[in-house]
């Protein structure tokens, strides 16, 4: 991730489902949402073990 990227993740306003598609916070501006959207994860980096990560994340740091 871009260092923007992960600030918004790091922060909870973005996390990823489990195929790598993006999830917007929403708390985040409308327009930057939908702007992100247009990004996911490769699904070459997208491992079990990330996948895994992203359950915990998704529960317990995004920001709905």
């Amino acid at each position: 991730l871009s260092k923007n990227m992960d600030s918004l993740f790091d922060l909870g306003y973005i996390t990823f489902d489990e195929c790598g598609e993006i999830i917007t916070s929403s708390k985040l501006n409308v327009k930057v949402a939908q702007y992100l959207k247009q990004f996911k994860l490769d699904s070459v980096i997208y491992t079990a073990k990330r996948k895994e990560y992203m359950d915990y994340h998704r529960r317990n740091v995004f920001q709905a």
